[in-house]
């Protein structure tokens, strides 16, 4: 008899019992636990994103700190937001440079007048001896932009005229022929002298350029009507050798002139379109004098200079002009050897001006001391005033102007 197997036998018996151990345990979802899988690396997924990003925005901050100040340089615009011009600025004065396209206009610009802060125009002349014609430009958006048309031809090369801007775009230039607009310089005619007739509100005095070779005080006094534009003729100035006059009436309806009659310095005021004066002796002059008047509220300012600019004596007043007392016996102390234009009364009490070597300086004591405000600020040719403001020529010594409502911020303008 064959021996038995055992090994075989034992080997089917735990097959067998394994296949039924298996049948009783129940098998785990795969499905669910394939989805716990999936949110899981995405999990991971971004908490490594996250940390990534954390990491880069510190090591950015560590290289370029903005928040803290410390660099300069700003982080980049946004897209879409216009870059601002650069701004030029000390001692509370700012200018506020080009921040869009530049028209230029033929020749150099000689004249600027502003009838309100949006409303302006100038006057460009070749004055190096050219051929070209003189033009005028207007801007309604106070010097941002800007259309230019030229004078009639027979102003072409000429030099020494002189641009009056009225309101609701009246305007005339002013040389050996004189020409009018009555549509803000667009069209031009000849322009002929008005029948004199009695002073009227919104009249304008204007000072008559002196004969070609002639002193700088020899022209007169004439009296323009805006609604025509035209020129009325000349205002008796009882005797006095005008140097100068108000490019506009004060607050309560003045105009001013200034000169000298019989050696001593003169400032004088009408209300009534020059048939009336009310005088200021301003002490001795020696040869000619320019007189310069600035009103602001009550506070008036005047300065006695040679006609080259040389100042002489600063004056002030606190009854807008009625009685003057010298600030100093002489010259003040720290300002400019020769004055480039007006005085310019800010609203902080301090009295800017301009001297011809193309500083700007302050005084905060009425004009007895002044300080030179530099830092950033460019070179200035001179200082005027104009119907609605204050207006800088010659920025930067080479041909800009810049406008200003206050005499405190000035705005370049975009023309040259």
């Amino acid at each position: 008899m064959p021996e038995p197997t055992f090994p075989n036998r034992l080997d089917e018996r735990l097959a067998h019992g394994r296949t039924e151990l298996l049948d009783r345990i129940e098998q785990p979802p795969l499905e669910r636990i394939q989805h716990r899988a999936r949110r899981h690396r995405r999990r991971s997924r971004h908490a490594t994103t996250g940390a990534l990003a954390a990491v880069a925005v510190t090591l950015t901050l560590l290289v370029r700190p903005w928040a803290g100040g410390n660099d300069p340089t700003p982080p980049p615009p946004v897209a879409g937001t216009p870059t601002p011009g650069p701004i030029y600025s000390d001692a509370g004065i700012t200018v506020n440079g080009l921040d869009g396209p530049v028209v230029d206009v033929p020749g150099m610009i000689t004249d600027v007048e502003f009838t309100d802060p949006d409303h302006g125009y100038l006057l460009a002349e070749c004055v190096d001896g050219g051929a070209c014609p003189a033009s005028v430009a207007r801007t309604a958006d106070g010097g941002l932009t800007w259309q230019i048309t030229e004078l009639p031809t027979a102003t072409r090369g000429r030099t020494g005229l002189g641009l009056l801007a009225f309101a609701d775009g009246r305007l005339a230039v002013t040389g050996d022929t004189t020409y009018v607009s009555a549509d803000g310089g667009r069209t031009w005619q000849v322009g002929g002298r008005a029948k004199p007739t009695p002073p009227q509100p919104g009249d304008r005095l204007y000072r008559q350029p002196a004969a070609p070779g002639g002193d700088d005080c020899d022209g007169g006094v004439s009296i323009w009507r805006p609604s025509e534009p035209a020129d009325l003729g000349s205002v008796d100035v009882g005797g006095i050798s005008v140097c100068w006059v108000a490019s506009d009436s004060t607050g309560d309806g003045a105009w001013w002139i200034g000169g000298t009659r019989n050696g001593q310095a003169v400032a004088a005021l009408t209300r009534d379109g020059g048939a009336t004066w009310i005088e200021s002796v301003l002490g001795p002059a020696e040869g000619p004098a320019r007189v310069r008047v600035a009103v602001l509220g009550n506070q008036a300012y005047a300065v006695v200079s040679d006609v080259d600019g040389t100042i002489r004596r600063f004056f002030h007043s606190i009854d807008a002009g009625r009685t003057f007392t010298p600030v100093t016996a002489g010259p003040p102390v720290g300002g400019p050897e020769r004055l480039a234009g007006d005085l310019v009364p800010l609203l902080d009490g301090r009295l800017l001006v301009a001297g011809t070597d193309n500083h700007w300086y302050v005084s905060a004591d009425r004009g007895a001391t002044f300080h030179r405000a530099a830092a950033t600020l460019p070179p200035v040719g001179g200082l005027a005033r104009t119907d609605a403001g204050y207006v800088a020529y010659q920025l930067f010594s080479n041909g800009w102007a810049a406008y200003s409502a206050d005499g405190s911020t000035w705005r370049k303008l975009q023309i040259r």
